[in-house]
C-alpha cells in the first residue's frame, strides 16, 4: 500500500519551506510528481520523494569529495 504525503508533510518531513518545494518541482525535473490532487492540495508518494532526497543528497556528497 502506498503512503501518501501532502505538501505540508513533505516539507515537515524534509525540513524544507513550501517556496523549496516548489522550486524542487520546477528545477529537477526528476522530482516525483504528485499522484493526487491539484493546486495547493497535491499529494506525493512519499517512497518516491524519499528515495529522491536521498538520491539527491548522495550525488551532493559524492561532488563534494571530488571538489
Amino acid at each position: 500500500m502506498m503512503l501518501v504525503l501532502t505538501t505540508k508533510q513533505v516539507c515537515k518531513r524534509f525540513k524544507i519551506s513550501r517556496m523549496t518545494l516548489y522550486r524542487w518541482r520546477k528545477e529537477y525535473r526528476d522530482f516525483p510528481k504528485p499522484v493526487f490532487g491539484r493546486g495547493c492540495y497535491l499529494k506525493f508518494d512519499a517512497q518516491q520523494v524519499s528515495d529522491w532526497y536521498h538520491k539527491r543528497i548522495q550525488q551532493a556528497s559524492q561532488t563534494d569529495i571530488g571538489a
